[in-house]
């Protein structure tokens, strides 16, 4: 890659992880404090809640963030000029109308929030994730990303001074409500300010058609996404009790950075290949994908090894031994994190190939919800978990054949796989050497950042040492 591009996708990808990771990290940190803190019904009820709120919440937003990072700043602007008063009325009434499908289920579900908050709260939350969009295509990230520092630290302290007082949901929802208002306030005034600064006599141009044919694949895209991240979660709210909905959540968790991880990595190569000429394309995306994947597998498979091996003492640790029935729904569900460290769509996306993602993306949920009943039946609630890892397996392959003939090269081609393969093996006897060195070591909050603090570290030593793959 040109030296000048290389720095620039490596800062945006920083950016935009430390943008997405905050708020996400403390939600996580929360849920970690609420589960040691409420009982299992109260607990469920929260998570309830929140399952229906970030669900109809990412529905919303109907592929326009994925749409908004396929294109230049200027032809982001452009397109704006373009959009009809009547479509911004359509997509406001849309917003409603999802927002009160929320507020309805949540409602059936014995959650009696003031509809209002909740409604304030969901439309602040998609238009926040539209205009901070925005300003990462136009590359204005630090201030965006300190707001998002800012509001996640006051997002814990929120939570923890509710836990010391009287915990009440409709409370904290009201403070949220706030808390999220004033940040979107600042980024609504920081993109208004670059947009009227930003005017250029560049010539640019747009296809109005070919936008909605793409903004209807991405629309599609986003929504079986979600639909199959929560949808799991929703059977299990819908069927089972709040404490059932505890312990499969909890044992079901994302682990927090690594979506976003990718994302970043994903969002800052699609900006990346934007600026390239068409010829050099070809070159370039093999090479993008092979760096992304060798940076991201560094921390990917020594966390997977890790989490996968010490699952245990985790909970235990995590959530003051009121979890060990999550355990083995956990160590199912992880065994998606290896496809956590390729971004698998990156490519089609930015060939416009939106039919292919969405066929993909209708194979996965298609196979997981056929999935389901079986496995359930097999195994219980892992069943449930890994009827989804199955699915992602098949659909990361489906994804990878199709990437190979846009590319004109063999599937094997677009892996950097005799690096992946060192970093295994490398994890797994640094992990495996640990564990048996210290096996009459109790296990403690620092026996276990020691564990994977190691093998991090080699893994960066490794990479120091494979420099010249990454550059």
């Amino acid at each position: 890659m040109p030296t000048v591009n290389k720095a620039s996708f490596i800062s945006s990808s920083v950016y935009i992880f430390l943008l997405r990771f905050f708020p996400t990290a403390a939600l996580f940190i929360c849920w970690i404090l609420l589960s040691r803190n409420l009982s299992l019904s109260a607990y469920g009820a929260y998570q309830s809640w929140w399952i229906y709120f970030m669900l109809f919440t990412s529905l919303a937003s109907v592929g326009i963030p994925s749409l908004l990072l396929t294109y230049t700043t200027e032809q982001v602007q452009l397109l704006w000029q373009k959009i009809s008063t009547r479509s911004i009325a359509f997509f406001g009434l849309l917003l409603l109308l999802l927002s009160v499908c929320c507020v309805v289920l949540q409602y059936h579900a014995g959650l009696t929030i003031a509809p209002i908050l909740t409604t304030l709260l969901f439309m602040c939350t998609v238009v926040l994730v539209i205009a901070e969009t925005y300003l990462i295509v136009s590359r204005k990230l630090k201030l965006i990303t300190v707001l998002s520092i800012l509001y996640a630290v006051a997002f814990v302290v929120l939570h923890v001074y509710y836990l010391h007082t009287a915990f009440d949901l409709a409370s904290i929802i009201t403070a949220l409500s706030l808390l999220l208002s004033i940040r979107l306030a600042f980024v609504l005034i920081a993109a208004y300010q670059h947009y009227t600064k930003s005017a250029t006599t560049a010539l640019v141009a747009i296809d109005l058609n070919e936008t909605r044919q793409l903004w209807l694949h991405l629309a599609l895209q986003d929504f079986l996404q979600y639909i199959f991240k929560w949808i799991d979660k929703v059977v299990v709210v819908v069927l089972l009790s709040t404490s059932l909905t505890a312990i499969y959540f909890n044992g079901s968790i994302d682990i927090p950075f690594l979506p976003i991880l990718l994302g970043a990595f994903t969002s800052a190569g699609l900006l990346f290949l934007a600026q390239m000429q068409r010829a050099d394309k070809q070159q370039h995306s093999i090479a993008l994908l092979h760096k992304t994947g060798i940076l991201l597998n560094a921390i990917v498979m020594p966390l997977f090894l890790f989490l996968l091996f010490f699952a245990a003492p985790l909970f235990d640790l995590f959530f003051d031994h009121r979890y060990a029935a999550s355990v083995p729904i956990f160590q199912w569900s992880i065994l998606v994190l290896p496809l956590r460290a390729y971004g698998f769509t990156s490519i089609l996306q930015h060939a416009h190939k939106g039919a292919i993602i969405n066929k993909g993306a209708l194979l996965d949920l298609l196979i997981a919800v056929a999935a389901m009943y079986p496995l359930y039946w097999l195994m219980g609630l892992p069943g449930l978990a890994f009827s989804f890892v199955l699915s992602s397996y098949i659909q990361a392959a489906y994804y990878s054949v199709h990437t190979a003939k846009i590319l004109q090269v063999r599937v094997l081609d677009l892996f950097p796989l005799k690096i992946w393969l060192q970093q295994i093996v490398l994890s797994l006897i640094l992990l495996a050497i640990f564990k048996i060195g210290t096996y009459y070591v109790p296990c403690s909050l620092h026996y276990l950042l020691l564990a994977v603090s190691i093998s991090f570290l080699f893994n960066l030593i490794f990479l120091w040492m494979k420099k010249t793959a990454i550059q």
